[in-house]
């Protein structure tokens, strides 16, 4: 994680302090799974929420975070409009947490949401086999296909 913060993304270009962005990564243990509020964890930093936001855009860049649109079937309705945020590697979300063992994922608030990350990027990972596709009842007409009788 060091290596990350204070070698490769200079070498990517990006001037930022390695201290606030750790700080930052690890008070988005803390929001793992949850709404995201930028104003929250800009004033914890002590900085601007665009700052928070221009770190966060890097750390979603470099594929560390995610952060999830909400997604609206009816417009119509009053929902909340802000992402989710997600460390995306489980293993360092519970390094960020400070957990050093299995005994106290098992305690830990968090663990649904940590569990929910590993298994979407699990499922997405695999393709759905032939035999998990849905399929016509049988009798049924299909688009594209005659009925042969």
């Amino acid at each position: 994680m060091t290596n990350f913060l204070e070698r490769d993304l200079p070498a990517l270009g990006y001037r930022m302090s390695p201290e606030r962005l750790r700080k930052l990564w690890t008070m988005l243990t803390h929001v793992h799974g949850n709404v995201l509020n930028p104003t929250d964890l800009a004033r914890s930093l002590g900085v601007s929420h665009h700052t928070v936001n221009a770190h966060l855009d890097v750390l979603e860049g470099a594929f560390m975070i995610r952060r999830l649109q909400p997604h609206f079937a009816n417009i119509q309705k009053r929902l909340t409009k802000s992402p989710k945020v997600y460390v995306r590697d489980t293993g360092l979300l519970h390094f960020l947490a400070g957990l050093e063992s299995p005994s106290q994922l098992e305690t830990w608030n968090r663990r649904g949401a940590s569990f929910e990350v590993w298994w979407s990027r699990s499922s997405a990972r695999s393709p759905r086999s032939a035999s998990c596709a849905p399929t016509a009842p049988s009798g049924a007409r299909t688009p594209g296909r005659r009925s042969t009788s």
